[in-house]
């Protein structure tokens, strides 16, 4: 009786797990003899986004494959292909556009012809009669660097306390000073300065002395230079300082040529996710905070989390822009009016 009950009981599961997994033995049967695979079996079906980088004085590939990498990441299924690009390129007449466009100032003279209007109203440096074709992702600060021994090499002795009650007296360990615009030997940079080109040259009539200006706007070949942040950073026997007011040349535009809502998304990922990211090769994310390691770049971040000026991205090339501004840097105009009239 007793076996005759399990034996009952077994039949019984048995049949409930038939019951269970028939439908799905049935759906994989029906789709195999269709010549399909069922849906749930499939991999998620590849997207791709395709972005048109031209390049010209950013520095930034590194981190834009860490953008692509990132994002892909985020997005599973969504691919990014990145191809470097001319402007002869973008306006052929044969071209087929890419999702997302990666420019800097002075490459896209005519937006309207390739570009889509953005949504986005707050960005005047992608602005083009009235109409919003693009958008700042990042820009390279810079920084006026002279050789240490122009400086009066000084050290502010920093304790570090002891991490337990009855330690050891605190140690004093040197840190470098941190230069200002002030402490820089002006006469000295106009006797020796290697004229940069672009905004900096503003920037550096910003800071000088008015005294001094003069000289400076003489001098072409020196010792003293205008570099990036990341370019500073490398340096082992420069002293600099960042250079103000907060404006830079050296900026990474975003742009939509095509209706695509995963270039879309893209793009709005580059704008606002890559802020933390490019600190490490020292690029700056306009209008947006972020904790840097190095005191440079928490300076250059903080310079440009608020108030910003950036030349406008359509309204002249980039000879243009460098002879107006170098223009105003040797007639010695007011560099907030030369600066005005780039936007």
């Amino acid at each position: 009786m007793k076996t005759r009950r399990m034996g009952m009981m077994t039949a019984l599961l048995l049949t409930a797990a038939l019951f269970l997994i028939l439908p799905g033995l049935m759906r994989t049967l029906l789709a195999r003899q269709s010549g399909r695979v069922d849906a749930s079996l499939r991999p998620p079906r590849l997207r791709t986004v395709t972005a048109w980088v031209m390049n010209g004085q950013m520095d930034d590939g590194r981190l834009m494959a860490s953008a692509c990498a990132a994002f892909e990441k985020q997005n599973p299924g969504v691919r990014i292909f990145l191809r470097n690009v001319t402007a002869e390129e973008l306006y052929a007449e044969e071209a087929v556009l890419p999702d997302v466009l990666l420019f800097e100032p002075g490459m896209v003279a005519a937006p309207e012809k390739a570009l889509l209007p953005l949504a986005d109203t707050s960005a005047p440096s992608g602005m083009h009669a009235g109409v919003c074709y693009a958008v700042p992702l990042w820009l390279a600060p810079h920084v006026l660097a002279v050789p240490q021994n122009w400086m009066q090499a000084e050290a502010l002795p920093t304790p570090v306390p002891g991490s337990l009650l009855g330690a050891a007296p605190p140690v004093l360990q040197e840190e470098p000073r941190r230069w200002t615009a002030e402490d820089l030997p002006w006469p000295q940079i106009a006797a020796s300065l290697h004229r940069p080109q672009g905004v900096a040259l503003q920037q550096l009539l910003s800071m000088c002395p008015r005294a001094v200006r003069g000289a400076l706007a003489q001098c072409e070949e020196g010792e003293a230079r205008v570099l990036t942040l990341r370019e500073y950073l490398k340096t082992e026997d420069m002293c600099g300082v960042v250079m103000t007011p907060a404006v830079s040349d050296r900026v990474r535009m975003g742009a939509l040529c095509r209706q695509s809502g995963e270039g879309a998304a893209f793009l709005r990922f580059l704008q606002s996710g890559m802020a933390q990211a490019a600190l490490e090769y020292g690029l700056i994310c306009p209008g947006q905070t972020a904790e840097a390691a190095d005191a440079w770049t928490r300076e250059a971040a903080a310079l440009f989390s608020s108030a910003f000026t950036l030349p406008n991205a359509f309204e002249h090339t980039r000879e243009e822009l460098n002879q107006l501004c170098l223009q105003g840097f040797l007639r010695l105009d007011d560099p907030v009016m030369t600066l005005l009239r780039l936007r």
